[in-house]
This record gives structure tokens, C-alpha cells and sequence, in this order.
């Protein structure tokens, strides 16, 4: 016996504050942060997203998590329209972010290797406030959309802008819609 054989809708919707996308779905040209219209070049960002549990792992130990992390995670990729101002703003975070992660190793260890010793603690606490810096940068860079939950067929994000949902319809009926 055949079993039946449903057609998955494919797109982006609106539900509350959610932004629902199929895998690889065209958004409507209007920044997701603010609702203004977009740059013709968009932002491609993949998202990754594991169940909340998996991370009880991390206390437990780092390589049950992320073998586990890698095993169930599910992903999906969205290029993203963001309005100048905004895509500018996640282009220097970027930057910044690249800049403070690949300089603060070589900065730590010239200022262990060169310093008085007087002033090697200072030099190497220096290092270490700029990759924490790199890492803060980073985050920000990464949070353009807040990724809820992935499954078989759609992505869940918060964090869009009400101003961009309001461009998109609403999910089909008959849609599962998380809980």
C-alpha cells in the first residue's frame, strides 16, 4: 500500500513574533531588523540547532557534548536581507571580531616573550581582554536572528523585526506550529 504523499509548503511566514522559513526560502527584500527596505546583496547565515538537554553534556564532559551536539543538530541556511545601515553594522562586527580572534594570540605571546617582566602580566591581560572582545563581537555578529528550533522541514527565529514580519503572510492552514 502507497503511502500518501504530501506536499511540505515552501516560503516564509509570520506567527506572532516568530519567523517561520522553509530550507533555503527567499525572504521578502525588507530588513530583518528593521523593516526597511534591503540591499540587493543579502547576508547568508547557516544556522545550527540541537535539543536545550544536550547541554548538560558540557558539564558532564566537553566531548560527549560535542559529539552529541554534531550528531543531532540540524541545520539550515537563510540569506538574510538586511537594510545598509544594518548590513554594514554586521560586516564590521565581523571585521572586528576576525581582528581581535587572530590578534590577540600572536599580542599574548610577543608580549610574554618581549616585556619586562614588570609589565608581561599587563601585556598578557591586554591579549586576553581583546579575544574576549573578539568573542563578544563575534556573538553580536551571530545574533542577526535568534534560531528557536530547526526540524525536518522548517526553521523557527526570533528576533526579526515587526516591521519584517509584517511582510510575511501567515503559515498555511493545517501547519504544525511549535508549541
Amino acid at each position: 500500500m502507497n503511502s500518501p504523499n504530501f506536499a511540505i509548503p515552501q516560503g516564509a511566514w509570520a506567527h506572532g513574533n516568530l519567523l517561520i522559513a522553509s530550507r533555503d526560502a527567499a525572504l521578502p527584500p525588507y530588513c530583518v531588523k528593521c523593516g526597511r527596505p534591503a540591499d540587493a546583496s543579502l547576508l547568508r547565515r547557516r544556522f545550527s540547532w540541537h535539543p536545550s538537554w544536550v547541554y548538560i553534556f558540557v558539564l558532564i564532559a566537553l566531548l560527549v557534548y560535542a559529539i552529541l551536539a554534531t550528531v543531532l543538530s540540524k541545520r539550515t541556511t537563510l540569506r538574510l536581507p538586511l537594510c545598509s545601515t544594518h548590513l554594514e553594522k554586521y560586516k564590521m562586527l565581523k571585521i572586528a571580531a576576525i581582528v581581535l580572534l587572530l590578534g590577540s594570540i600572536p599580542e599574548m605571546i610577543l608580549a610574554g616573550s618581549l616585556l619586562p617582566e614588570n609589565y608581561m602580566g599587563w601585556g598578557i591581560a591586554a591579549g586576553l581582554m581583546a579575544l574576549i572582545a573578539g568573542l563578544v563581537c563575534w556573538i553580536l555578529f551571530n545574533g542577526v536572528l535568534r534560531i528557536n528550533r530547526i526540524d525536518e522541514h522548517y526553521g523557527y527565529f526570533s528576533k526579526a523585526s515587526d516591521g519584517f514580519l509584517a511582510h510575511l503572510p501567515p503559515p498555511p492552514p493545517g501547519m504544525m506550529l511549535p508549541s
